[in-house]
């Protein structure tokens, strides 16, 4: 719905509801300047002729006869108004009536006279008794002509209402005017989201004048910033990723060519040499053979353990937290406990996604790798457990070493940086540091759910 259309519904209603309070203000005000007409006029009239009666009795007025009536009769008397003077009884001694002024264009239109009615109801007549003596009882009445008190509340109520709605058009109008001009920025916003939208995170929006638009405009330049930050490093983790697949693809090439390159060209060469052998009517010599077959087997060694690194199998059959500890294990074997390599972890309620189980691990294998390196440590500690930090549950892991500690000026090399990358692609982190008294703690953080959601797309 458009605003325009929103604000004209509004002042429409708010315009029906101020006419009705104010043709109901002006039908309360009519009755009420009618019934105070009449009872000034009844007060007047009854001073006259208590006046009268008074002057009488005092023989002031020698003769006079009561009442003096056309001295009631000069008063001023509204139209559609009687004045009548009554005896005890009820009968008429003298009365006095004005005219109605109703007119074709003052008279009310029947569905007024109707609402009128209903909610005045008959109009009751003013009674004012005399000060008389008991000889001569008397009192005023005075009645009103219906007609014109309907005639003076419908003119009332029809100009009040033209008052009203003339203002309330007016006003209207020009709110809507000044409305209209102060949203005419709106558009410059809306031109703004739109290139934000399509990918054009450069463009800001100019100052406005309002500070309404104004914050609105500020936080559209904040969140075009925060997207392009947003955007950069995700650039920027798509190219480390690319960079750690292509060094791992070298390192794949170079230990190819290195231990498997060596190991065929040895094959080759002992086989040329038993076939040489056996050109010449002998046996291939038994150490040949014993060769051939152990630089088979080595091979075969080298194969599963690229294979590993390419996709460890453990994780598969067992488990992360077997997978770990196989992990640990093999690192403990390969060092004969030179450092001691310890294997900590909970139980994991919840079934992990393969995306994380194989992050996890890689992050695992390279710290590992590097504590076996360069710590020169008597114990490397792997611990892994499940934690909510700020309500998010994730998988904390950390790897432990008592060794020498990072230097003053350290900087990381490939494989910190690979892992922060790893963590990075699940809206992870990665952190490293320094103990008190020696050492380096490795610690990742894994979101659960924004693993998930990454595996689903």
């Amino acid at each position: 719905m458009k605003l325009s259309r929103y604000l004209l519904a509004h002042l429409c209603l708010w315009t029906f509801v101020c006419v009705l309070g104010a043709a109901a203000y002006a039908l309360h005000v009519t009755h009420t300047r009618v019934e105070a007409e009449a009872r000034t006029l009844g007060d007047n009239a009854v001073r006259l002729l208590d006046l009268q009666l008074s002057r009488i009795a005092l023989g002031a007025e020698a003769g006079a006869r009561f009442p003096d009536w056309a001295l009631v009769e000069g008063l001023s008397i509204p139209p559609g108004t009687c004045l009548r003077l009554l005896h005890a009884d009820g009968s008429l001694w003298r009365s006095s009536c004005r005219g109605s002024a109703v007119t074709q264009d003052g008279a009310a239109p029947m569905w007024f006279a109707q609402v009128y009615r209903r909610l005045r109801g008959p109009a009751s007549p003013f009674e004012f008794p005399l000060a008389t003596p008991a000889d001569a009882p008397a009192h005023l009445r005075i009645d009103t002509a219906p007609g014109e008190e309907l005639r003076a509340a419908w003119r009332a109520v029809r100009d009040t209402s033209v008052l009203v709605i003339g203002v309330a058009g007016g006003l209207g109008l020009i709110a809507l005017l000044v409305v209209s001009r102060a949203l005419r920025p709106a558009s410059g916003i809306l031109a703004h989201m739109t290139a934000i939208e399509q990918g054009d995170l450069a463009t800001r929006a100019h100052d406005f004048r309002f500070r309404e638009l104004q914050q609105i405009g500020t936080s559209l330049n904040g969140l075009a910033a925060a997207l392009d930050a947003s955007m950069r490093a995700q650039r920027e983790l798509a190219a480390g990723i690319l960079r750690a697949q292509e060094d791992e693809r070298r390192r794949l090439a170079r230990e190819l060519h290195d231990e498997f390159g060596q190991s065929l060209t040895g094959i080759a060469a002992l086989t040329r040499a038993a076939q040489r052998d056996v050109a010449a009517g002998q046996l291939p010599a038994t150490g040949d053979l014993a060769q051939i077959a152990a630089a088979a087997a080595g091979m075969q060694r080298q194969l599963r353990e690229l294979l590993e690194r390419l996709e460890p199998a453990a994780i598969d059959e067992l488990g992360l937290v077997p997978a770990l500890e196989s992990l640990t294990t093999r690192w403990r074997g390969l060092h004969r406990g030179q450092p001691d390599f310890r294997f900590r972890a909970d139980a994991l309620p919840v079934p992990l996604s393969p995306l994380l189980a194989i992050t996890a691990y890689r992050i695992a294998q390279e710290a590992l790798t590097n504590a076996a390196r360069h710590a020169a440590a008597r114990r490397i500690t792997l611990d892994v457990r499940l934690e909510t930090p700020g309500g998010t549950p994730g998988l904390r892991l950390a790897v432990d070493d008592d060794g020498i500690g990072l230097p003053v000026d350290f900087r990381a090399g490939r494989g910190l940086p690979g892992m922060r990358e790893r963590a990075a692609a699940l809206r992870g982190t990665v952190t490293w540091q320094g103990r008190v008294g020696g050492g380096t703690r490795i610690e990742a953080w894994l979101p659960l759910a924004e693993a998930a959601d990454a595996a689903a797309r």
